[in-house]
C-alpha cells in the first residue's frame, strides 16, 4: 500500500493497493527475492498477460467473476449477468463480495454480513466495490471483457460446483431450495 512505491510501477492512478494487479502464475524466483522485487515480477506479469485496454473497473469486475465463477465455461455467463445487473442499477448480489472483510473464502455467509454496512457489502450498495476483492486471473479478465449475454440474472452453484442459472427470482429460489438445501 506503499503509494510511492505504486507510482513507480505505472499503474492506474486509481490503484491505491496492490490487489487485483498481482497475477496469479507460476513463478520462478531467486531466494533471496525481495518483496519489493516480487511484487514488481507480478505486476509486470499483470501488464503483460492483461495489456493496457482495461479500466480499474474492469480489474474490479474480473475480481468480482474470479471469485464467483469456477472455471472457463462459468465466468464468461457471470460476468454477462453481473454486467447486466450493474447497467440495469440491480445491486451485485455477489456472496463474494460479502467475504472479502471478512478475509476468509470459507466463512459461511450470515444474516448479519448481508446486514453489514461497509463498501463492499453488494446486497446493500449499488455499483462495484471501491478495490478488486482478489487477484483475478486471465480466465476471469477475458471473461469481464467479453462476457456471454443470456437471459440469466441469477446463478448458484450447487454442492459439485455445477452452475445453476434463472431468469426470475423465483427461479433462483427454487434452484436455491433444489441445489442448496
Amino acid at each position: 500500500t506503499d503509494p510511492t512505491f505504486i507510482e513507480t510501477l505505472e499503474l492506474p492512478e486509481e490503484v491505491k493497493d496492490l490487489e487485483g494487479f498481482l497475477f496469479p502464475d507460476k513463478y520462478a524466483l531467486a531466494p533471496d527475492s525481495t518483496t519489493n522485487s516480487v511484487i514488481k515480477v507480478l505486476v509486470e506479469n499483470f501488464k503483460k498477460r492483461v495489456g493496457t485496454e482495461y479500466t480499474y473497473e474492469d480489474i474490479v469486475m474480473a475480481s468480482i467473476v474470479e471469485r464467483e465463477g469456477y472455471n472457463g465455461t462459468d465466468r464468461p455467463i457471470i460476468a454477462g449477468i453481473l454486467l447486466k445487473r450493474l447497467e440495469e442499477g440491480w445491486l451485485l448480489q455477489a456472496d463474494a463480495t460479502l467475504l472479502y472483510p471478512v478475509k476468509n473464502w470459507k466463512h459461511v455467509i450470515t444474516v448479519q454480513d448481508k446486514a453489514d454496512d461497509n463498501p463492499y457489502n453488494s446486497y446493500k450498495k449499488t455499483g462495484l466495490p471501491p478495490t478488486p476483492i482478489c487477484n483475478p486471473g486471465i480466465q476471469a479478465i477475458n471473461a469481464t471483457r467479453t462476457p456471454e449475454a443470456s437471459p440469466y440474472y441469477f446463478y448458484i452453484h450447487d454442492k459439485d460446483g455445477n452452475p445453476h442459472y434463472s431468469k426470475t427470482l423465483e427461479e433462483h429460489n427454487a434452484n436455491v431450495n433444489k441445489y442448496l438445501r
